[in-house]
């Protein structure tokens, strides 16, 4: 164990960058997919609906001007709600010195007929977003509003990234500044349904103050850290025990280690870094 020990440089030590950010990796694996997968999603239906539903909401929150429109096509558009089916009504109108601004907007069935005249309501400086007073703008539900799709997943999803890269940070912070000392371990459980296969490790040891703390954190099975824990698993071993760094400060973060986890610093390099 002695030997361990001394096989972790002392501070500042050089340590591996993909060791951090395998700290807490399902966190990131969850801000990826909700941000990516749920902006690439929230992208789509913006998209697929032209930003109609933006404009809807826009005209809800007003102040809006209105005009008399002409009906110019009407034709199937959908349902409004399960039970109500909708036309999609084309119109044309007047406003801010322009002829025949043309949109078009969805009603109940059978409400509006070609030829027949409206009311209309818009944006002051942007006539061409319009609606039908008291219709829709769109037919979108709103489960499938792209704004509550990018509050439900798109912010949550990089509100975690965030707290994930700040892991990541203090993580190294804690391995090349660390105080290193010994681990007794307590218990290593196979995480279920964890792919790569992962190990949950609880142990204890003591701070630079002597006092005992213990912790815990997730082991990938495969690392070198892993094979050190495996005779534990196996219980082929009663007792383990591994180098732990922790923060002097807080030493509730800390890490087991190995001292492949560190780029050892070349003999050159250590003679420089010592005093004349």
């Amino acid at each position: 164990m002695t030997r361990e020990v001394q096989g972790i440089p002392p501070a500042p030590r050089r340590a591996h960058w993909h060791k951090a950010f395998s700290y807490r990796w399902p966190l990131a694996a969850a801000a990826f997919t909700l941000a990516i997968y749920g902006g690439v999603w929230t992208w789509m239906l913006f998209l697929a609906n032209g930003g109609k539903a933006i404009d809807g909401r826009r005209l809800d929150a007003g102040p809006t001007g209105q005009a008399v429109a002409t009906v110019t096509n009407v034709e199937p558009g959908g349902y409004i709600d399960s039970d109500t089916p909708a036309d999609r009504v084309v119109f044309t109108f007047d406003a801010a010195g322009h002829t025949a601004w043309r949109n078009e907007s969805f009603a109940a069935r059978d409400t509006f007929t070609r030829g027949d005249e409206a009311v209309v309501e818009f944006l002051p400086g942007e006539p061409h977003i319009s609606r039908l007073v008291g219709w829709h703008a769109d037919l979108l539900p709103d489960l499938v509003q792209p704004g509550r799709w990018l509050v439900m997943f798109v912010v949550p999803g990089l509100l975690i990234g965030l707290l994930y890269l700040v892991g990541v940070m203090h993580l190294q912070r804690v391995l090349v500044h660390g105080d290193v000392t010994v681990a007794c371990v307590l218990s290593v459980k196979r995480v279920p349904l964890c792919l790569p296969e992962a190990w949950s490790v609880r142990f204890s040891f003591r701070d630079h103050s002597a006092k005992e703390r213990t912790s815990r954190h997730w082991v990938r099975a495969h690392s070198a850290l892993g094979h050190r824990l495996r005779p534990f698993l196996q219980n082929e071993v009663e007792e383990l025990r591994v180098p732990v760094l922790h923060d002097r400060r807080w030493p509730q973060h800390c890490r087991l280690v190995t001292a492949d986890d560190f780029t050892q610093s070349s003999e050159a390099e250590v003679k420089a870094s010592q005093p004349s």
